[in-house]
């Protein structure tokens, strides 16, 4: 019979390495192989969460994107070149996990919530056991900081000051919430 490997999509938290819960840590740890989607050049945030957690045996696939932010010369389209890319990185983990590897696919917040790991899953969960962990996002986690009583999410999440970031006053009004109570 082949043993095939798991599937395990990762949510890391918002960003601090301490905020990752104790399932995701451990599936982390136990798996052979870690992925990580990445732009270019860089570390990659979801990495820089759990890099001080991986194993030396552990293998590492960096996904890198193979454009974020940039404009496309005609006749190319963003949405053909990132569905080319989330093919081609399907078949990457898929031939980790065929060799019968548990693949760990992290990333920053929760995987489903606006996380790129919904498209492996989608590529990849009829044909592999898959076990998501969520995790949670920096717009959801709001956390004080104990040092200034500030939150940290107010001034990188675009999320959190679309949908958070607002309070209700005495008279109905809805106005902007510059520090957690």
């Amino acid at each position: 019979m082949e043993v095939r490997g798991r599937l395990f999509g990762l949510g890391v938290g918002p960003g601090d390495p301490e905020l990752i819960t104790v399932k995701a840590l451990r599936l982390l740890r136990e798996a052979a192989v870690v992925a990580y989607f990445v732009a270019k050049g860089k570390k990659g945030n979801a990495f820089g969460i759990i890099e001080a957690h991986l194993q030396p045996e552990q293998a590492l696939l960096p996904l890198v994107y193979p454009v974020t932010t940039e404009v496309l010369p005609a006749p190319l389209s963003y949405e053909q070149v990132i569905s080319d890319f989330y093919d081609q990185a399907a078949l990457d983990v898929a031939a980790h996990l065929d060799a019968g590897r548990d693949v760990a696919v992290i990333c920053e917040g929760d995987p489903f919530f606006y996380g790129s790991y919904m498209y492996l899953h989608d590529r990849l969960a009829e044909r592999h056991a898959t076990e998501v962990v969520p995790g949670c996002a920096r717009c959801s986690a709001a956390p004080r900081c104990s040092a200034r009583r500030w939150c940290i999410a107010t001034s990188r999440c675009r999320c959190f000051l679309a949908c958070c970031h607002t309070t209700t006053s005495s008279s109905g009004w809805r106005k902007p919430m510059r520090r957690l109570l």
